[in-house]
């Protein structure tokens, strides 16, 4: 029973989520929810956003479209104090996060295993200059945000 009641909330959350989603052709200024991963490799920070296939997608610098493989994530509660770059206006919140992904560079399904999979401190970014972050946290929690990504991880494929 209690199985039930949660897969319901979730399917609840996932509408709320999906209206956030981003098209291909949306600038910076209007992307809704961003993922910002502070990759080990070379110190590089890599910003995904959620689009409208429910992948985050690279969408500035070389690895455009690139989609990262999520194995899994936590989101914390509450937002984060944070100044950097790839913060774009005091409309945000952020919200500090773990993500394990597999690296783009495993691009077969037999390299998806756990020994390939990497970990890394990130941030989930959610508002744009029209719509507040805290206006999206009126329609769902970040645990909701966190919920839909996990529920998506089997499409997310080499």
């Amino acid at each position: 029973m209690k199985n039930i009641k949660l897969k319901s909330l979730i399917k609840e959350s996932a509408s709320d989520i999906k209206q956030y989603r981003n098209k291909p052709s949306d600038s910076w200024n209007e992307t809704m929810i961003k993922l910002v991963l502070m990759r080990k490799i070379e110190g590089k920070t890599a910003v995904y956003r959620l689009e409208t296939d429910n992948w985050f997608r690279r969408f500035e610098g070389i690895a455009k479209g690139y989609g990262i493989m999520i194995r899994d994530i936590k989101i914390a509660k509450n937002p984060s104090k944070v100044s950097a770059s790839w913060v774009h206006g005091t409309n945000q919140v952020v919200l500090k996060s773990i993500i394990k992904y597999l690296p783009n560079s495993f691009d077969h399904p037999d390299d998806d295993v756990e020994t390939n999979y990497e970990k890394a401190e990130g941030y989930v970014i959610l508002g744009n200059q029209h719509f507040t972050g805290f206006e999206m946290l009126q329609t769902m929690n970040p645990k909701d945000l966190e919920y839909f990504i996990k529920m998506n991880i089997p499409n997310y494929k080499p």
